[in-house]
Formats: structure tokens, C-alpha cells, sequence
């Protein structure tokens, strides 16, 4: 290991062993080389230390937590490590361009007053194959109270946490994650960092992202990190707009769109108690027509049909539409290859 580098590299993982090592050597494999790379193994029971040891390169530091820390308590245990200038928190089951480390420093070294970079990316299924491509329309330096508008003005995050540089005295300085947010609050770090300077974007795909499926963390549906969000975004909306009375009337119909949408696919997919604690959330931090249109598809069961027939009708257009690209996709590349 070089003791001089400038990037501290940290890769929490826990039990993603059958990913974990395609991501490692995607980011070994930098051209970029002067790391130093953290594996942050959140007790993991599978053959993660197996498949770390595997790779004999002096920049590997393998720390093994003895209990689980949890998602964003074993990003945070980054804050205890000897940082260099600059961190990256990469994740265990996607992948990385060979030059995004390359290009998200030299963008960083060339801009001393932004606070982080993040990239464009690609999706792509298990198998491999991409399956979108999301590059955004924003400037290549955007100033850190812009940039938190549009955090507080989108209800999903316009930053891939996966291909975020930052610096680190930053990152130590706003202490981390805040994880009373759930699974919202990488969203809420982001806002935090454009208060002590820009926020900088390259605008192409630098790193490919596994698909979130059923069963991810990232992809469970909980009642408590749409709560935990809705407060996060009144939090940035009164902290970017104070009393713009037009900002805080997009917060409120944007929250009264989400409790309802989220509600009747509960009603349509998820388990009775999950449906109640829906309804307990809206109680608390829904509006009366919320409430009115909710307990209005729960009362009536022909109103509950229609929704899961049109439901069913949307999901199968998106099936065909996904297999008729994939066909078009294998024709075009049949025909001119």
C-alpha cells in the first residue's frame, strides 16, 4: 500500500459474498491506483472474509464488525478510520468503470471549493446486461445551495450515493449519516455537503448498478422510511426555500400524492398489517382528502377490484414492452454485427 494516497476507498458489505467479488476487482482494477481500500464487513456469515483474502493486494484493509452495525451504522464507521483527503463509499454488488476514480479525483483536484462529485450510471439485471441508462442534464459544477434545491425539490434522490468522491473532512464534519431518516438519509448527507461547497457531476456512465430487486434492503417496502422521508424533505424544503410559501405548497401535495400512492399498493400487494400501518401513517401525516380517498378504496371492495385490475393491466404493458425492447435489442445486434 501506498501510505501516501490521497483516496480512502470503503465498501460495506454484509452476506453479498456472490457479488462482493466482482465489485472488488472492478475497483482494484482502477487506473487509477493510489487507494487505499476498507472492506467493512458487517458480521457477515457467508464466505466474505474468504473471498477478501482472495485478493492479495497490499491496499485491501479488511475490518470484520463482530455484531451488525446496520446499513448507514457501517458507512458511518468510516468516520473512524485515518481518511484520506478524499472518500468514496462504493458499494458490494455494483460495479465500476475503470476510470471513475481517475476522473471523479481529477475533477475534485481541479475544483478545491466543490464538496463532492457524483457520475452517471448504467442498470444492469444479474446477468449482467444493461437494462437503462441515466446520465442527468446537470452542469458540470452546480453551487451547493443550487443543488440543494433540487434535493429538497425531488422526492428521489438525483445523486447515485453508489458513484459519490467527497472530501473527508467534510464528510467528518457534517458527521456522516444521519440515520434517524431510514433509508432516506444518504439523500440527507448530500444536502448537508452543498452547505460547505459545490457539488460537481460528469456527465456519463461510470459505474453499472445490479437492479434492486425483492428482498434487497434497498427495496423492501416499509411505512416507517416513507415517514422517515417525508420529514427529511420538510426538513430540506424549510432549509432551502425558509418562507417560500410556493415550495412548501409543492412539499405538501407531493407528500399527499406519495401517502396515497403508496397506500393503494399496499392495498394491492402488501399483507393486512401493512395496510393498517399505512393507514396509521396517514392519520399522522396525511390531509383530509388523503384520508378520504384511502378509506375509501379500504371500505369498498369494488373500488379495490378496479385498482388491482388496472394494477395487473399496467404491469403486464410493462412486461411486453421490456421483452419487445430485448427483441429489438437482439435483432439489431444479429443484423449488424
Amino acid at each position: 500500500m501506498n501510505d501516501s494516497s490521497i483516496l480512502t476507498i470503503c465498501v460495506p458489505t454484509f452476506n453479498r459474498a456472490e457479488h462482493l467479488q466482482a465489485s472488488l476487482k472492478s475497483i482494484l482494477t482502477q487506473t487509477e491506483r493510489n487507494f487505499t481500500l476498507y472492506v467493512l464487513d458487517d458480521a457477515s456469515t457467508d464466505s466474505t472474509a474468504e473471498v477478501v483474502s482472495s485478493f492479495n493486494d497490499a491496499r485491501i484493509r479488511y475490518v470484520r464488525h463482530e455484531k451488525n452495525r446496520g446499513l448507514y451504522g457501517n458507512m458511518n464507521y468510516a468516520l473512524n478510520l485515518p481518511l484520506a483527503k478524499y472518500l468514496a463509499i462504493y458499494h458490494d454488488h455494483d460495479l465500476y468503470c475503470p476510470t471513475i476514480v481517475s476522473k471523479s479525483l481529477t475533477a475534485l483536484m481541479k475544483n478545491p471549493c466543490a464538496s463532492y462529485v457524483h457520475t452517471g450510471l448504467v442498470t444492469i439485471a444479474d446477468d449482467g446486461e444493461v437494462t437503462s441508462q441515466d446520465v442527468r442534464k446537470f452542469a458540470h459544477v452546480t453551487s451547493g445551495p443550487s443543488f440543494m434545491k433540487v434535493i429538497a425539490g425531488s422526492w428521489s434522490s438525483p445523486v447515485m450515493a453508489a458513484t459519490v468522491m467527497m472530501r473527508s473532512d467534510i464528510f467528518k464534519h457534517v458527521g456522516g449519516f444521519d440515520d434517524k431518516f431510514g433509508l432516506n438519509c444518504d439523500a440527507d448527507l448530500w444536502w448537508e455537503l452543498g452547505k460547505y461547497g459545490s457539488v460537481l457531476y460528469l456527465r456519463e456512465p461510470l459505474a453499472k448498478i445490479r437492479e434492486r430487486t425483492a428482498g434487497m434492503a434497498t427495496a423492501k417496502f416499509r411505512w416507517a422510511t416513507v415517514e422517515k422521508g417525508t420529514l427529511m424533505r420538510e426538513k430540506h424544503v424549510l432549509g432551502s426555500y425558509r418562507n417560500n410559501a410556493f415550495a412548501w405548497l409543492r412539499y405538501i401535495v407531493g407528500r399527499e400524492y406519495r401517502l396515497l400512492v403508496f397506500q393503494l399498493r399496499a392495498l394491492i400487494k402488501e399483507n393486512p398489517a401493512v395496510v393498517s400501518e399505512g393507514w396509521e401513517v396517514i392519520l399522522r401525516k396525511g390531509g383530509t382528502t388523503t384520508r378520504v380517498l384511502v378509506g375509501a378504496f379500504q371500505t369498498f371492495s369494488v373500488l379495490r377490484f378496479l385498482l388491482k385490475f388496472v394494477s395487473f393491466a399496467w404491469s403486464q404493458q410493462v412486461v411486453f414492452r421490456r421483452a419487445w425492447r430485448r427483441r429489438m435489442h437482439a435483432f439489431a445486434k444479429d443484423k449488424f454485427s
